[in-house]
């Protein structure tokens, strides 16, 4: 017999039809990640929800919290909480947010498209890259690629 001939089937006997799987849907991870020990914090101008929305979901990935008043953004590990501040934000420190996503090609043209400014750095190790962005209050944010170890 050839390896490449298809096998003949006898025909069934009653008409085969597919049970619907009852078992609960477990959601897909999000494509991004905070590189953190806890739940983040950083301050955001109020008045700029939409912006942050549009930078934090709609260019890095994050998803919604389960609480729709929350100022707040969900990554696969941890959030990302926005504590909104009037005016100017003071920072004591100016140490960005480390995000980790599992495509900074695709980060790139979302920022491209966007026309949002980002600098691009070379890491200790060979190939390996990151972006510094600007988040819409001005909080720095650094974004690097998830490198996979099989």
């Amino acid at each position: 017999m050839a390896l490449n001939m298809p096998l003949d089937l006898d025909p069934p006997i009653k008409p085969f039809k597919p049970a619907p799987d009852l078992r609960p849907r477990i959601p897909e991870p999000l494509p991004v990640k905070l590189v953190a020990v806890a739940d983040m914090r950083i301050k955001g101008t109020t008045g700029m929800r939409l912006a942050f929305d549009g930078f934090y979901r709609g260019v890095l990935g994050f998803g919604p919290v389960d609480d729709p008043e929350a100022w707040a953004y969900q990554t696969e590990n941890y959030q990302l909480i926005v504590e909104g501040v009037e005016g100017l934000v003071e920072r004591s420190d100016y140490r960005p947010v480390q995000v980790i996503v599992t495509s900074l090609a695709t980060i790139i043209e979302r920022l491209d498209e966007r026309e949002i400014a980002y600098e691009r750095q070379r890491g200790l190790q060979v190939g390996q890259f990151s972006l510094r962005i600007l988040d819409p209050s001005g909080n720095g944010v650094e974004v690097s690629e998830e490198i996979r170890i099989l």
